[in-house]
């Protein structure tokens, strides 16, 4: 929010800026005009007519106008921020929306892959139980044949002699 005393002192404190204002009678009229002087020295009218104050009224009702006027600006200024503050949310909020639709998605790609993967694992494992079931089937014939081939030798080894 924008203080009117803060920028009643802003405005006192800005006379160095590019721009001073000169408030100067016309001669054709009785409207006081906001001119406005650059660096350079050349003088331009101010299009903004809300700033044109009669020339006959007092000096006090002057100030009342511009701090009226100083209000109005003010609560535009306000306004317009909490505008921003506004669209700034929505744009935050959508973009929430719009991540959580791009991780959801990327969530239901790295699932799939884990899918793929799993189905992937489980054959090798399957294939390596298998092979490992065979293995051991061929273990124990080799230890069948060596125990019959044991069992061999000791008879021919204690056999008589014929």
């Amino acid at each position: 929010q924008v203080d009117i005393v803060v920028l009643m002192e802003h405005l006192d404190s800005s006379c160095e800026d590019n721009f001073a204002v000169d408030i100067i009678e016309s001669s054709n009229s009785d409207i006081l005009q906001d001119e406005t002087t650059n660096k350079i020295g050349e003088k331009r009218v101010l299009e903004d007519n809300s700033m044109l104050i009669p020339k006959k009224l007092k000096l006090s009702v002057k100030l009342e106008f511009l701090k009226e006027r100083i209000e109005q600006l003010v609560s535009d200024i306000n306004m317009k921020r909490k505008r921003d503050s506004e669209m700034l949310e929505e744009f935050r909020k959508n973009l929430e929306q719009q991540t959580n639709i791009a991780v959801s998605r990327m969530e239901g790609s790295v699932y799939g892959v884990y899918d793929n993967t799993n189905r992937t694992i489980e054959e090798k494992l399957q294939e390596f139980m298998m092979v490992m079931a065979r293995i051991e089937k061929q273990e124990a014939e080799l230890e069948e044949f060596k125990r019959v081939l044991g069992l061999l030798y000791r008879s021919s080894v204690m056999a008589p002699e014929v």
